[in-house]
């Protein structure tokens, strides 16, 4: 008689036929599997690289806007064109600083200053409201960083009347503070507020 505390054991001996199970997943799959994952990985990599230099190709071309703000020397004409069709700027007007926040068309919105002017924008429906100040309507220009990679920095323009004129402009590579020095020494040597010289090359930097 079976002694009640003690388990029944098994009477029937494991299968030695059983085939085993077979792994899953690219970690751990046979050789010709294995081989289709590598393909696969490699295909992946060769999108987003190919990604990479598409949305790369279409900042420098102008197409997309750069995720930093660009002096005279980086900006293309491409990016220019779209800028006066628009009359954001006008047929002869240079721009010695730009940055948008915009992620894929840079007629969105915008700030950039010339020789003679510093403007933002913002476009609604195809029609871009701008607000525009020349230099001796200006009081003052401050920066304001927030030390934070996701906030760009504000530079805000403040004019004679009381009104203001706000401009993002991301902190990436140092753009920001090129962007307001820039700014502020374009407006100061415009309307003599500074007694420092600047050379007409240096206004075009």
């Amino acid at each position: 008689m079976q002694d009640p505390y003690t388990a029944p054991t098994s009477t029937h001996a494991p299968n030695p036929t059983q085939p085993p199970r077979k792994p899953s997943g690219c970690g751990k799959a046979a050789a010709g599997t294995a081989i289709g994952c590598v393909v696969l990985v490699g295909l992946g990599v060769v999108v987003v690289l190919a990604f990479v230099f598409w949305f790369g190709y279409g900042i420098e071309t102008g197409r997309y806007p750069s995720d930093q703000a660009q002096s005279e020397l980086e900006i293309s004409s491409e990016l220019l064109g779209k800028l006066r069709e628009a009359e954001i700027i006008g047929p002869d007007e240079r721009v010695l600083y730009f940055y948008s926040q915009a992620l894929l068309d840079a007629l969105d919105t915008g700030c950039l200053f010339t020789p003679e002017r510093v403007l933002a924008y913002r476009t609604d429906e195809g029609e871009p409201t701008i607000a525009s100040a020349t230099w001796v309507d200006i009081e003052r220009i401050e920066l304001q960083d927030f030390d934070s990679l996701l906030d760009d920095s504000l530079i805000t323009v403040y004019l004679e009347d009381g009104s203001w004129i706000e401009c993002p402009v991301a902190g990436a590579g140092n753009g920001d503070s090129a962007f307001y020095e820039k700014l502020d020494r374009t407006w100061k040597r415009a309307t003599g507020r500074s007694t420092e010289r600047y050379s007409e090359e240096s206004v075009g930097e």
